[in-house]
């Protein structure tokens, strides 16, 4: 089962219901759940666009998640795709990467889409991984952090992600 939540930047192009929660630091953006990040320990946390050179540590946390849902981890021509799809002269994606005491420990991979009703860009937040070792330091929600000021950053006017059951810590139990 996948839940799909919307990010929105205006609370009328939002569903409003009781699991919508505001949250005036995300300047005016609404997240359609109901599950607030905390953070069991203090950790330094540096996001950056990931460069060429971060290719083997990126598809290293590719492989990581596809063992964490248990799933086969792409193969050497995927891979070698979406290394090109990330660093080519027209990148058809990109990835931010989490860095912890100089080692990447997350990432999360983004494109842009259109929303014809907004009439404005969508950014499409289709992965978002830490690793077991990283989990309840505030790493996750500072990637979400960081994609949240890229889409201001883009002008977009909302957020689009989707998850596998699966993901139950970060996002609450599916419904």
């Amino acid at each position: 089962m996948v839940r799909v939540w919307s990010i929105c930047s205006q609370a009328n192009n939002c569903r409003e219901s009781a699991d919508s929660v505001h949250r005036p630091e995300t300047r005016r953006f609404f997240i359609h759940t109901t599950r607030h990040p905390v953070s069991k320990s203090k950790t330094t946390v540096h996001i950056q666009r990931a460069e060429p050179s971060d290719g083997p540590a990126l598809l290293s946390l590719i492989d990581a998640l596809a063992a964490y849902e248990k799933l086969k981890p792409p193969n050497a021509a995927a891979k070698k795709r979406l290394l090109r799809d990330m660093f080519s002269p027209r990148p058809r994606i990109e990835c931010h990467l989490a860095v912890c005491d100089g080692r990447s420990v997350g990432y999360a991979l983004i494109l842009e889409t259109y929303s014809s009703f907004l009439a404005l860009p969508t950014l499409y937040l289709e992965d978002i991984f830490v690793l077991p070792s990283h989990r309840g330091r505030g790493v996750g929600y500072a990637l979400f952090r960081a994609m949240v000021a890229e889409s201001h950053r883009r002008g977009c006017g909302r957020i689009g992600i989707s998850r596998r059951s699966i993901s139950t810590s970060a996002w609450g139990p599916s419904t």
